[in-house]
């Protein structure tokens, strides 16, 4: 429920040891919602941002939605998950047809893609 206080130190300690760092699901971190700078820092620092398809459904609230289309507007995004675990997971990605959205997403170079 909060952020991390060192987050930015382990991010660089990892990409310094040959890591690539990968932010699941950034959208639902509400400690970073009133401080959308912080997740361009992140991509700035090399770090790929996942989003979560069903967050733009509204499953996790108009809040993470709010962020996850902000992040595609912004070009931010790196990745594509899902939270696949049960039947509601998979209603709300069929939920998930912002085609507008969808389409700039598909524009983004994503590392899944080169997996």
């Amino acid at each position: 429920m909060n952020a991390p206080d060192s987050i930015h130190s382990i991010i660089f300690q990892a990409q310094t040891s040959g890591y690539r760092v990968v932010l699941a699901h950034p959208e639902r971190y509400p400690y970073w919602y009133r401080d959308f700078d912080q997740y361009r820092k992140f991509y700035d620092m090399g770090v790929t941002l996942q989003l979560n398809l069903n967050s733009l459904s509204g499953y996790y609230g108009p809040d993470a939605r709010h962020i996850a289309e902000k992040l595609i507007e912004e070009g931010l995004i790196g990745a594509l998950g899902t939270d696949m675990h049960h039947t509601r997971h998979l209603e709300a990605l069929q939920r998930t047809t912002r085609e507008k959205l969808l389409h700039s997403l598909l524009e983004m170079p994503m590392i899944n893609r080169e997996l």
